[in-house]
């Protein structure tokens, strides 16, 4: 509730254009990140009380490569790659692995604000919500339409990537929060390769 009531009172004043400066600092320095992670993600609108936690890892390697595995998750384990051109995803429960070309899908990735050098307010509304929790936090309001409302994003005091709130809705939020992260160290290129499991359906678009 804390952290909620000092969003809402950032929303009421003027950015800061220094913090927005050290993000946009922290993004321009990036060429590699790697961390494990956990997030929180809400229930059905049924079980509005319930949460389901995911353990993964991530690696991000510029320009536009993702590594997105989830270890342990409801729907068990679960991966996303973006390779450069597409993203990849493979559900092992379905035995499908979905490909769609990455221009089409860009908008609906989170971090896309990281994966290219971009100035980051050419792509969200940036608004500086001052410390909570040890962390330094930033609201992203996407320019364009996409499935998410708004994300908040959390920097340590060494300007590293920390936490990101990924606000769906009002009553939809998902929360990941970064661990043993290492950030400009080498990343395994082999990550950002799919392969697609023998027996596998693909389905969606292949890249051009």
């Amino acid at each position: 509730m804390r952290f909620i009531l000092s969003l809402c009172v950032a929303f009421m004043v003027l950015p800061t254009w220094a913090g927005v400066e050290r993000l946009q600092a922290f993004a321009d320095q990036l060429r590699t990140f790697e961390a494990d992670f956990v997030q929180e993600t809400p229930r059905d609108e049924s079980d509005i009380l319930g949460v389901d936690i995911h353990t993964g890892h991530v690696a991000l390697q510029r320009p536009g490569k993702l590594y997105w595995r989830y270890d342990k998750a409801p729907q068990g384990p679960q991966l996303l790659v973006v390779d450069g051109r597409a993203l990849w995803a493979w559900d092992p429960d379905l035995e499908q692995v979905t490909v769609q070309p990455i221009e089409q899908v860009i908008k609906d990735i989170p971090l896309n604000w990281l994966l290219y050098q971009i100035p980051i307010a050419s792509k969200f509304r940036i608004i500086d919500a001052g410390e909570a929790d040890g962390l330094h936090w930033y609201n992203l309001r996407p320019k364009k339409d996409t499935y998410f409302e708004s994300m908040d994003v959390g920097l340590d005091a060494a300007n590293r990537l920390k936490a990101i709130t990924l606000y769906q809705s009002n009553d939809r939020v998902e929360r990941v929060r970064f661990e043993h992260v290492r950030v400009n160290q080498p990343v395994d290129a082999s990550l950002f390769v799919f392969h697609i499991p023998e027996g596998a359906d693909v389905v969606g678009e292949l890249p051009r």
